[in-house]
């Protein structure tokens, strides 16, 4: 069971439901960014102390490589915007991603972006006929995902590694 807490003028009343978790503050409309930020960081800081398995890790991992690519995209039309506007600050920006920090993260996002693939095409099949739902399944279809995941990203990791090494590390070394 998952807690929803509702809070008004400060009191604050707890209810338990099984598979839900959302947090509801009362306030003005001025303020509702920064509370959905904390009910989204206090979501994830629950789920990692949720003892719930290998089905919870899978969420969690589902949505920060959601929320990954998401972020990914927006910097993405961000800088892309700049080609136009500040093309000076475009070339920076390219030169940032060049950095090892920056293609180790790219590295990362292609591991975020075939999870996240995976594991929903393994909801898809999962909620087309509900009745193969079962706590066994479920923990077969995980590690499914997690060796698929794998087996995919491993080439595009080491394509993108060498191109790490080529382009960045072997220039750092005076090679």
């Amino acid at each position: 069971p998952v807690s929803i807490k509702i809070r008004v003028r400060g009191v604050s009343q707890c209810a338990n439901y099984e598979g839900l978790y959302a947090t509801i503050i009362f306030v003005p409309n001025f303020y509702w960014r920064l509370i959905y930020m904390a009910t989204f960081i206090n979501t994830l800081w629950q789920g990692l102390w949720y003892k719930g398995g290998v089905g919870n890790w899978s969420y969690q991992f589902h949505r920060l490589a959601g929320i990954a690519t998401l972020l990914f995209l927006a910097i993405h039309i961000l800088d892309t915007a700049t080609v136009f506007f500040f093309p000076s600050l475009y070339i920076h920006a390219i030169e940032l991603y060049r950095s090892i920090p920056f293609m180790l993260g790219e590295i990362a996002l292609v591991a975020g972006v075939l999870y996240h693939g995976m594991n929903g095409l393994k909801i898809i099949f999962f909620d087309v006929q509900p009745s193969r739902w079962t706590h066994a399944n479920e923990q077969k279809a995980n590690v499914i995902v997690y060796i698929g995941t794998f087996v995919l990203w491993l080439p595009a990791a080491l394509i993108m590694g060498n191109s790490m090494y080529q382009h960045s590390i072997l220039p750092l070394l005076g090679v």
